[in-house]
């Protein structure tokens, strides 16, 4: 079992609402026992700049990019997180979202990153 910082572990495991530019709008966190606040003080924040601190988080903003810049509505993926020199496997799911209700359009991506067993990560590939 990789012994991963608990502040991490409550950060990166969860469903965010981000904009293109990487702006959390909603999130609500994996982690049991975290309170609604705890989620809340993340919106308005940038997921990959102030929010996502593990040491490959430049791959991942690279995934992000490449999704906005297909015609993909939906892609599912592997990610092998590394923190503090440990591998972290997760499943993460990008869907492009369309809003049209407020005072102008606005597109989004779900991000939802679970956390997964390396064996189960082999077969995600």
């Amino acid at each position: 079992m990789v012994n991963i910082p608990h502040s991490m572990q409550t950060r990166i495991f969860g469903i965010f609402e981000v904009n293109e530019s990487g702006t959390v709008l909603y999130s609500r966190l994996h982690e049991i026992g975290l309170s609604a606040n705890n989620s809340e003080s993340i919106v308005g924040r940038n997921f990959f700049e102030e929010f996502a601190d593990f040491e490959n988080c430049k791959d991942f903003r690279q995934r992000f990019r490449n999704f906005l810049q297909s015609r993909q509505s939906v892609d599912n993926f592997h990610f092998d997180y590394l923190i503090e020199k440990e591998t972290i496997a997760a499943e993460i799911s990008m869907t492009r979202g369309h809003e049209t209700g407020g005072s102008r359009p606005l597109d989004f991506v779900i991000l939802d990153i679970r956390k997964t067993s390396s064996n189960a990560a082999l077969m995600w590939r």
